[in-house]
């Protein structure tokens, strides 16, 4: 049975975390897990996502720093060379799509980017980008590019819906715009929504809309994943 998984990135009740809940009956909810962008990574996540009774087809979904490691996974999920040798091994890390709200895609550019009432200098060497990276973003080039999922967005990248504050004080919109420019360039599918007024969380509009949107998109690409029953 398909399964799919949420990545909520604040404490709050985030709007990302109904999805689990309201998606089709012949889906497997995996649940939410909640981490935050400067803490240890949810490694469990991957036994989760490859274990989890029969589930043969991931579709993850994140917000905010969850956002953010669901586009990673989104990008290099397909690619051997980056599994590494933690959690479980030996299978592919692909998923089947992707739901990126608001999060970060390009680290390195977060600062320059900013909103004018910016709530986080990201490159300070406390911001959770530093944090994140072991130092200032900006002293470590390298390592902010292969955590950034611009980096790696390639023909083979699962299909993603992102979605962004156009107001966001907090994760830069122009963020959300590169990431579907990289799809755009690669070949890969992207659907990009720009929401007017929206701050971080979507604060300052409704979200349910969005949910929804979020929700046919993943139902229509799990159905297009898996062979139909004849």
């Amino acid at each position: 049975m398909p399964a799919h998984l949420v990545i909520t990135g604040s404490n709050d009740c985030c709007p990302p975390s109904v999805i689990g809940e309201m998606m089709p009956e012949d889906t497997e909810a995996l649940g939410a897990r909640h981490l935050r962008f400067d803490g240890p990574p949810p490694v469990e996540m991957r036994g989760d996502r490859m274990t989890y009774r029969d589930a043969v087809v991931a579709h993850l979904g994140g917000d905010s720093a969850g956002g953010h490691l669901a586009a990673l996974l989104a990008v290099t999920g397909h690619r051997a060379d980056l599994d590494g040798d933690v959690g479980l091994v030996g299978v592919s890390s692909a998923i089947q799509a992707c739901v990126d709200w608001y999060g970060p895609a390009h680290l390195a550019g977060m600062q320059a980017q900013s909103h004018p009432l910016a709530t986080e200098d990201h490159d300070a060497p406390d911001s959770p980008e530093s944090r994140l990276l072991g130092a200032p973003v900006q002293t470590v080039p390298e390592r902010a590019a292969l955590a950034s999922p611009v980096t790696h967005v390639s023909a083979g990248a699962a299909p993603i819906l992102i979605m962004h504050g156009v107001e966001d004080r907090l994760v830069p919109f122009e963020q959300s715009r590169m990431l579907a420019d990289a799809f755009d360039r690669a070949g890969a599918y992207a659907r990009f929504i720009s929401v007017d007024g929206a701050d971080h969380v979507f604060a300052g509009v409704d979200h349910r809309p969005l949910v929804t949107t979020s929700i046919e998109f993943l139902s229509t690409t799990l159905r297009a994943a898996v062979p139909q029953a004849r």
